[in-house]
C-alpha cells in the first residue's frame, strides 16, 4: 500500500530516478542542453578553424600546440562540468532516495501503528463483548434466582393460606360447638325454668278443677284422682292463705290438701 504512495509521490514530484512522466520530461529537457553544448562547441570549433587559417602563415607549429592545448583544456573542463553534473546527479538521487527511505519509513510506522491501533480496538470489542456476556449471564442468574425465590415464596404462601384455612375451619368448627353448647345451656336452663313455674303455679293452686279449671294431665304433677271429668268443689281458701309463708311447693306423690297442713 505504501509502496502505491511512493509511486504516486514519484510521479507527482518528478519521477525520482527518471522513473514516471515527470521523470522523462527531466530527461528530455537534459538531452536537449547536452545537444545546444554541443553545437555551442561545434561552433567555437568552427572559429577557431577560420582563425587558424587565416594565422597559418605566422606559425603553424606554435599555433597548433597552443590549440591543441586549449582544446584539451577544454576537453578537460568539460569533462569536469560532466563530472560535477554526474556527481549533482547522484546527490540529487541520493538525496530522493533517502527522502523516500524516510516516507517509507514513516509510512512503515504509521502502518505499524495503524495495526497496532487496530489490534488494541479488536482487544477492546473483546474485552468489552467479554463483559457483556458477563453481565448478561449475571441477569440470567439473577432471574433464576428471583424465579426460585418467588417459587418458594408462592408455596410458602399457599402453604400459609392452607394453614390459615384449616385455622379458621377450626375457629368456626369451635364457635359452632360453643353455639350448640349455649343453645343446648340456654335450652336446659329454659326448661328447667318452666318446670319451676308449674311447681310454683301448682303450689299456689294445687287442686285440680278448682275455681272452674278442668282437670288435666301433668308431667310433673300427678294428683290422684279416679274420675278426670268429676267436678271437684273443695271450699274456698282465704286470698291470705294462699300466700303465708308456710305455703311450701308441692312435692311429687303428695295429695293436694297437704299443701294447707
Amino acid at each position: 500500500m505504501f509502496h502505491q504512495r511512493r509511486e504516486r509521490r514519484r510521479r507527482r514530484r518528478g519521477g525520482g530516478r527518471g522513473r514516471g512522466r515527470g521523470g522523462k520530461e527531466k530527461e528530455k529537457e537534459k538531452e536537449k542542453e547536452k545537444k545546444k553544448e554541443k553545437e555551442k562547441e561545434k561552433e567555437k570549433e568552427k572559429e577557431k578553424e577560420k582563425g587558424e587559417g587565416e594565422g597559418e602563415g605566422e606559425g603553424e607549429g606554435e599555433g597548433k600546440k597552443e590549440k591543441e592545448k586549449e582544446k584539451e583544456k577544454e576537453k578537460e573542463k568539460e569533462k569536469e562540468k560532466e563530472k560535477e553534473k554526474e556527481k549533482e546527479k547522484e546527490k540529487e538521487e541520493e538525496e530522493e532516495e533517502e527522502e523516500e527511505e524516510k516516507e517509507e519509513e514513516k509510512e512503515k510506522e504509521e502502518e505499524e501503528e495503524r495495526r497496532r491501533r487496530e489490534e488494541e480496538e479488536e482487544e477492546r470489542r473483546r474485552r468489552e463483548e467479554k463483559r457483556r456476556e458477563e453481565r448478561r449471564e449475571e441477569k440470567r442468574e439473577e432471574k433464576r434466582k428471583r424465579e426460585r425465590r418467588e417459587e418458594k415464596e408462592k408455596r410458602e404462601k399457599e402453604r400459609e393460606e392452607k394453614r390459615e384455612k384449616r385455622r379458621e375451619e377450626k375457629r368456626r368448627e369451635e364457635r359452632r360447638e360453643e353455639r350448640e353448647k349455649r343453645r343446648e345451656e340456654r335450652e336446659k336452663r329454659r326448661e328447667e325454668k318452666e318446670k319451676g313455674r308449674t311447681l310454683v303455679f301448682f303450689s299456689l293452686f294445687p287442686f285440680p278443677g278448682g275455681f272452674g279449671i278442668p282437670s288435666f294431665p301433668h308431667p310433673f304433677l300427678h294428683v290422684p284422682h279416679t274420675d278426670p271429668t268429676a267436678k271437684l268443689t273443695p271450699p274456698t281458701p282465704q286470698i291470705s292463705q294462699l300466700f303465708q309463708p308456710s305455703c311450701a311447693p308441692v312435692t311429687l306423690g303428695e295429695s293436694w290438701k297437704t299443701s294447707f297442713k
